[in-house]
């Protein structure tokens, strides 16, 4: 089975575990914990950093033991669950957060695959055009986006957010929350980048906010 538009298969993962002193209402929840039909995160202990993008493949298949305790039963036994994941690879937990400098910003993706990110600049700040710019571990460019001068279209708009995941330049109000206007039209050439995997420094010819 292949993930729509792609060239890779997909990725099955299987978790066996084990559990003691549930109750009838804890065996009930594990079972509906496992039971849902949409596709959610899947993050292990050892990688904290990474998630899978996964689904139940089929309730999980649970063994165990009954023991009366007074007023309630006790479940001892363990388990096993089985989940695909239709995108193989692994996405970064937390977007990478950056602080800028004067030599750009680094950006260390743990994931297994290019990075989305926000970037924010405050209106006020900006004089004359934006320009962004992505290199590798090398310093070689491997990401450009130009803006013309950008003028506040919105009373409401305090900042900007250059978001690579949806590609939108949306307008953000004092607390960060967007006012749903598009800043879009003031990109002159480039396109949206996404850090690749490792290391790789972001550049801009002024400061951000945060991102």
């Amino acid at each position: 089975m292949y993930y729509f538009n792609t060239q890779y298969t997909s990725k099955n993962i299987s978790i066996d575990f084990a559990f003691d002193d549930l109750r009838d209402e804890d065996l009930r929840k594990l079972r509906q914990m496992f039971s849902f039909k949409g596709i959610q995160p899947l993050i292990f202990d050892e990688f904290p950093y990474k998630k899978y993008m996964v689904k139940c493949q089929a309730p999980p298949n649970l063994r165990y033991l009954c023991f009366d305790h007074l007023e309630f039963r006790i479940y001892k036994g363990e388990g096993n669950v089985n989940f695909i994941a239709y995108y193989p690879f692994a996405f970064g937990v937390v977007s990478p957060k950056l602080a800028y400098n004067s030599n750009g910003s680094i950006v260390n993706n743990s994931g297994d695959m290019p990075a989305n990110i926000n970037i924010i600049y405050k209106l006020s700040d900006i004089q004359g055009g934006i320009n962004l710019s992505l290199e590798d571990e090398n310093n070689n460019e491997i990401g450009e986006l130009l803006f013309k001068p950008v003028s506040s279209l919105n009373d409401n708009d305090v900042y900007i957010n250059i978001d690579t995941r949806t590609q939108l330049v949306e307008g953000l109000d004092s607390k960060y929350q967007k006012t749903h206007t598009l800043y879009n039209k003031f990109i002159t050439s480039g396109d949206f980048f996404h850090p690749p995997v490792g290391r790789s420094r972001i550049k801009s010819n002024m400061n951000f906010v945060r991102a």
